[in-house]
């Protein structure tokens, strides 16, 4: 029941970040992103990493946070879509709270754990 519980929660936080972030500017649309190209502006060219390691600008900090919630408008390449929309929740959610307080990372390096998500849900 416990799980079940965190599992809606966390839909529900997704939910509000979504529309939080639409509704912060209605005369600019978030950009859908594909995961292909969040994954090589994030990880790849190293955003998560300027922001684990407390070197990101504030702007920087809230384009990771805007990338996670484009990501997660996409479905799931392979595996479960329930499973999917949590870890994303996870990244958003730590992105956010990273965004808020640069000091507050330690959530963020784990949800970014690639080896995890891409053996659930990455395509060979």
């Amino acid at each position: 029941m416990s799980r079940v519980f965190a599992l809606l929660s966390v839909t529900v936080i997704v939910a509000g970040l979504i529309t939080a972030a639409t509704a912060a500017d209605d005369d600019k649309p978030l950009e859908k992103h594909s995961i292909k190209d969040v994954m090589k502006t994030a990880h790849k060219m190293g955003l998560v990493q300027k922001v684990v390691g407390k070197e990101a600008s504030d702007e920087e900090r809230e384009q990771l946070v805007e990338l996670y919630i484009a990501m997660a408008e996409n479905d799931a390449p392979m595996g479960s879509q329930k499973e999917w929309k949590v870890r994303s929740a996870r990244l958003i959610v730590a992105a956010a709270d990273a965004a808020e307080d640069p000091e507050n990372v330690d959530a963020l390096k784990a949800a970014s754990n690639c080896g995890a998500c891409h053996k659930a849900h990455k395509k060979s």
